[in-house]
């Protein structure tokens, strides 16, 4: 029979085992989670639901009157209103009216997405920061712009006016040759007057 000590011997000895079991436990959670969290990026949601894990990650590109224009991540599911929000908003440069017209806010952002938000009265802005003596007035939209405007354009007949049409949304105006909707010397030609 155990004696009192012995009793309580083995009781500190299974406790210490217990504590030990534990914390290799803790530790061995831990590390899982570390390795599971080096392929998650938490991503800031402007709305309501707060911080959310994605691990699949889309960039865009948010160019133009915007206060912080560049390259952002955003998560999957993501619209156009997320990417101006990353973007720090619109400048006070920035044309709302074409905002309003043009741009859906609502569209959801693809991967490798060019967001373009031209400035009031000031022409075109282009990447150098550089600004072209471009009449806003003589600029065609291609995401919005009807037949006729859009044959004011060199090369640009009815039937390719029609296939500009047929083609949208465009994300950029490259995406007008990688569609097949125009040869490539068209656009170098019109690319002072299209914008998105």
């Amino acid at each position: 029979m155990e004696s009192g000590e012995e009793k309580r011997r083995r009781i500190v000895g299974l406790l210490s085992l217990l504590l030990l079991l534990t914390g290799l436990g803790t530790l061995v959670g831990l590390a899982l989670l570390s390795s599971e969290n080096s392929r998650v990026e938490i991503i800031r949601d402007k709305g309501q639901s707060g911080e959310r894990e994605a691990e699949i990650v889309i960039v865009v590109d948010v160019a133009g009157a915007v206060e912080r224009p560049g390259v952002y991540k955003l998560w999957q599911g993501a619209r156009i209103v997320d990417a101006l929000a990353a973007a720090g908003g619109l400048s006070e440069m920035a044309d709302r009216g074409f905002l309003s017209k043009t741009i859906n806010l609502s569209q959801l952002v693809t991967d490798g997405m060019k967001i373009y938000l031209p400035a009031v009265n000031i022409g075109n802005v282009d990447i150098t920061g550089t600004t072209d003596s471009i009449d806003n007035s003589n600029i065609i939209y291609i995401n919005s712009a009807s037949t006729e405007e859009l044959e004011s354009l060199w090369g640009v007949g009815e039937a390719r006016a029609k296939a500009i049409i047929n083609g949208r949304p465009y994300s950029s105006i490259e995406d007008l040759v990688t569609k097949k909707i125009l040869p490539k010397n068209v656009v170098e030609k019109n690319k002072n007057r299209l914008s998105l």
